[in-house]
């Protein structure tokens, strides 16, 4: 399987097709540009930390993954959330 990896160039794309059905969002970009492409290791930690950004603030973040990662000695893996 091939795996296709998101791009600054394809990222700028995606947000000025957004931007261009709706003019808020429009405006965000025009003021503010593209959002940053982190680069992030491909990993369940990382995918845990993305959805808890999106749903809590960012101290409520990083407190809950602590207390995850600390409860899988150190490091998030399926194997040790599935305990």
């Amino acid at each position: 399987m091939s795996h296709r990896f998101l791009n600054a160039h394809d990222l700028a794309l995606a947000a000025d097709r957004l931007a261009s059905a709706d003019r808020y969002l429009a405006e965000v970009l025009q003021r503010h540009g593209p959002p940053p492409l982190w680069k992030r290791p491909v990993t369940l930690g990382t995918l845990v930390h993305i959805l808890l950004e999106q749903q809590v603030s960012l101290d409520s973040e990083r407190a809950t993954f602590q207390r995850l990662k600390s409860a899988c000695d150190g490091r998030v893996t399926s194997e040790k959330v599935a305990l």
